[in-house]
C-alpha cells in the first residue's frame, strides 16, 4: 500500500510541476531529458548521412542517388565549407534508432553572409504529379516584431513594413527529372537580417516555420515572357503577390539566387535578348557589370546603377571564379491547376530562433549555433533633402506658334544629404569578432511607381505655356544602396554584397524669373 501511495504521489507531483496528462507521465518524469540532442557530423566530406544501423543508406546532398546535382549548379553544391563560414544550425540525422525521425533535415548557416540553407530529405514513399515545388518560410512572434525576414527577395527594404513570411516557386530540375519524388534531397536558401532585439524576445514566443508544398503550374511569365527551366527561385516581393499571379493579375516577383553562369544562360550577351522579359539594354548592362563583379572586379558603383539593389558575391578557395548571386526584380503572371497540390511529408518544420535565451531543458531541438543571426541592419531611417527649383523665362519664338511670345518653365530636382548614411548601419558583433566590415560605397537612387530604378535622381524638365506639354517628375520612392565588404580575419576570401533601404525625404521649393530671351 505504501508503494502504491508513493507512485500516486509521484504521478501527481509530475503532473503539477509540468502540467502533463497522466498518459505522458513516463515521458516527463525528468524535465532535463525533454531537449532533443542532435548529432554533429562532417557535412563537408560525408558520402553518407548518419542513419541507424540496418537502415537503407542515405547519400549526402552532394553526390549519389537523390543528390542536389541537377537541381543546382556545382558552385552552389560545393559551397558548404566550414573554412568559408558555414556552421551546423540544426540536424535530425542520427545513428540512434530511438531518435531518428522519418524525412530528416539539417540546416547550415553562413556567419559571413547571414545566409541559412535548409536541406530536407524524403524517406517516406511518396508519389505525386507536380510541375513545381513551392517553399514557405514563416516567422511567428506574436506581439513581438522582428526584421529577421525583411531582406529576402526585397528590391529595396522598407523597415516600416515587417515581413513575416516568404513564399517561392522552385525551378524545375535542370537535368529534366521530376521535381517531386521520394528518396530525394531538397534545398531552400534565405538571407536573414541582423536584428539585435531578438535577444529580448522570450525563446518560446518566436519560431521559424518551414514547409515545402507541390503544385501544378502550367505557365510562368516574367515581364510578359514565358519562362521554362531556369536556375534560381521565383519569389514574391510582398505577401499576396502569388495570389495575384494565379488570379491572372500581374504580381511583383523576384528571380532570386541567380548565379553569373545562370544569368548568362538567360539571354544573348551580344543582342541582349533574354528569357525574363528585361529590355535588351538592361540585360546587357546587367550582364556586363555582373561579369566584372564575378571576376573579382568590385571597383566603382555596382548596386542601383545596374539594378543590383540586393546582390551578393563571395570568394572561395576552390572556385576558379568568384561566385555571384543576384536578385532580379520583375512582374509575374502564373497559371496552373490546383487539383494536384499539397504538402511534402513531415511538413511543416518548426525551429527555435537562434540568439534567444533558450534554456537547456527546453522541449524539442535546440540550435547547435545559438547566436544572433544576420550581418547588418539599418538603425533608424535616413532622410534626404529634395529641392525643386523652378525658373520662368519669356521667349519670343514659340516653336509651335511662330512669332508668339511664350513663357518657358524649367524645373530642376536635386537630391542632397548632410552626412554619410553609413552612420545608420549597425553590424552584428558576432560577425565583427571574426571579420572586418567595410562600407565600400553608398548611392542614392529613386524607384518609380512602375518599378523603374533611377540611379541618378537629379533631373530637369522644361515646358512652355503654349504648344508644349508638361513632363512632370516621376513619383519617386527614394532609397540608399550600400556596397559592404566582409573580410574574414583568418584570410578566407571576402563576401561583398549590396543592400538597399527605403529612406525618407523632405521637399523644399524655390522660384525665379530669368531675363527675357529670344
Amino acid at each position: 500500500m505504501k508503494h502504491l501511495l508513493f507512485v500516486v504521489l509521484l504521478v501527481l507531483t509530475c503532473s503539477c510541476q509540468d502540467n502533463v496528462s497522466e498518459g505522458d507521465v513516463g515521458m516527463h518524469l525528468s524535465l532535463v531529458t525533454r531537449a532533443v540532442s542532435q548529432d554533429d557530423f562532417d557535412w563537408e566530406t560525408a558520402d553518407f548521412m548518419p542513419v541507424p544501423q540496418g537502415m537503407t543508406p542515405v547519400n549526402s546532398p552532394w553526390i549519389g542517388a537523390g543528390s542536389l546535382i541537377g537541381s543546382y549548379d556545382l558552385d552552389v553544391v560545393n559551397d558548404r565549407k566550414k573554412s568559408e563560414g558555414w556552421v551546423l544550425l540544426y540536424n535530425t540525422f542520427t545513428t540512434d534508432a530511438t531518435k531518428f525521425t522519418p524525412n530528416p533535415y539539417f540546416v547550415l548557416y553562413n556567419k559571413y553572409r547571414g545566409t541559412m540553407r535548409i536541406y530536407y530529405y524524403i524517406t517516406d514513399s511518396f508519389i505525386t504529379t507536380s510541375s513545381n515545388v513551392i517553399e514557405n518560410l514563416s516567422l511567428f512572434s506574436g506581439d513581438y516584431n522582428s526584421y529577421l525576414l525583411n531582406y529576402a527577395d526585397c528590391e529595396a527594404i522598407d523597415n516600416s513594413d515587417i515581413r513575416t513570411s516568404i513564399q517561392r516557386i522552385q525551378s524545375k530540375p535542370l537535368d529534366g527529372s521530376m521535381p517531386v519524388a521520394a528518396h530525394r534531397w531538397y534545398m531552400a536558401e534565405y538571407e536573414l537580417a541582423y536584428d539585435p532585439e531578438i535577444a529580448n524576445i522570450p525563446y518560446d514566443k518566436i519560431k521559424l516555420n518551414f514547409g515545402l508544398n507541390y503544385r501544378n503550374i502550367t505557365e510562368i511569365k516574367l515581364n510578359g515572357t514565358i519562362v521554362g527551366d531556369i536556375e534560381g527561385t521565383i519569389g514574391e516581393q510582398k505577401k499576396g503577390e502569388f495570389v495575384k499571379a494565379f488570379k491572372k493579375e500581374t504580381g511583383k516577383a523576384v528571380l532570386s539566387n541567380v548565379s553569373y553562369k545562370a544569368l548568362k544562360a538567360l539571354g544573348d550577351e551580344k543582342t541582349g535578348k533574354n528569357k525574363i522579359g528585361l529590355s535588351n539594354d538592361t540585360y546587357k548592362n546587367l550582364l556586363n557589370k555582373a561579369g566584372s563583379i564575378a571576376s573579382g572586379a568590385v571597383g566603382g558603383v555596382w548596386g542601383a546603377a545596374v539594378g543590383l539593389l540586393n546582390s551578393m558575391l563571395f570568394g572561395t578557395k576552390t572556385a576558379s571564379s568568384t561566385p555571384f548571386k543576384a536578385n532580379i526584380h520583375t512582374n509575374m503572371e502564373a497559371s496552373g491547376s490546383v487539383t494536384n497540390d499539397g504538402s511534402m511529408p513531415s511538413m511543416p518544420i518548426s525551429m527555435y530562433v537562434p540568439g534567444t535565451d533558450i534554456p537547456a531543458n527546453a522541449p524539442g531541438r535546440l540550435p547547435l549555433y545559438n547566436k544572433i543571426l544576420g550581418v547588418v541592419k539599418l538603425d533608424g531611417r535616413p532622410c534626404i533633402d529634395i529641392h525643386i527649383h523652378t525658373t520662368y523665362q519669356n521667349r519670343f519664338d514659340d516653336p509651335y506658334c511662330p512669332g508668339q511670345i511664350y513663357k518657358e518653365t524649367t524645373e530642376r530636382l536635386t537630391v542632397s544629404q548632410h552626412h554619410p548614411f553609413e552612420e545608420f548601419l549597425k553590424f552584428n558583433p558576432e560577425v565583427e569578432k571574426i571579420a572586418d566590415i567595410t562600407v565600400l560605397n553608398e548611392e542614392i537612387f529613386g524607384i518609380t511607381e512602375n518599378g523603374y530604378v533611377v540611379s541618378d535622381p537629379d533631373m530637369t524638365t522644361r515646358y512652355g505655356e503654349t504648344g508644349t506639354s508638361r513632363q512632370p517628375f516621376p513619383d519617386f520612392k527614394y532609397g540608399v544602396c550600400f556596397v559592404i565588404k566582409v573580410q574574414p580575419k583568418d584570410g578566407t576570401p571576402a563576401t561583398i554584397f549590396s543592400k538597399s533601404f527605403i529612406i525618407d525625404n523632405t521637399v523644399s521649393t524655390s522660384t525665379a524669373w530669368l531675363p527675357d530671351a529670344q
